[in-house]
């Protein structure tokens, strides 16, 4: 018994490590853009009505999402001015969640006045998010 407990022990230490270096955000270099807005099932609807949209699906609990968001943040503030950059969390908006059927995080959706155009699930990093964006423009 002693011995099937101490092979868990190793496993869920060996794991740790490894999913510790998934959730590794320098925190110096992470700076919020102030162009990126949050929303919910209240609002998100009138959000997207006009123009280009880029919506981050996301959780707070949620490693990939976690290490994308800086991703996220620093792309909208670098496209600033040409596509409104919104998030979604996914325990606030389970009713948009669900009616864009968003069924794993992050989900990044692009909409053109209102009608989704392209999507894409899970992180990537900030050239590929960026040009993914730009095609779009």
């Amino acid at each position: 018994m002693s011995k099937y407990l101490l092979c868990l022990l190793m496993i869920f230490s060996a794991f740790s490590v490894s999913y510790a270096n998934i959730l590794e955000v320098n925190l110096d270099e992470y700076v919020q853009a102030s162009n990126v807005e949050h929303w919910d099932d209240s609002n998100f609807d009138h959000a997207i009505e006009e123009g280009i949209v880029v919506v981050d699906f996301y959780a707070e609990w949620c490693p990939p999402c976690r290490k994308f968001g800086p991703v996220f943040e620093q792309v909208a503030g670098e496209l600033e001015g040409s596509a409104l950059f919104g998030k979604v969390n996914v325990d606030n908006g389970r009713r948009v969640a669900s009616q864009y059927s968003v069924s794993s995080i992050p989900t990044i959706i692009l909409f053109k006045d209102g009608k989704e155009i392209q999507r894409k699930t899970g992180g990537m990093d900030a050239e590929a998010f960026r040009s993914w964006v730009e095609s779009a423009l």
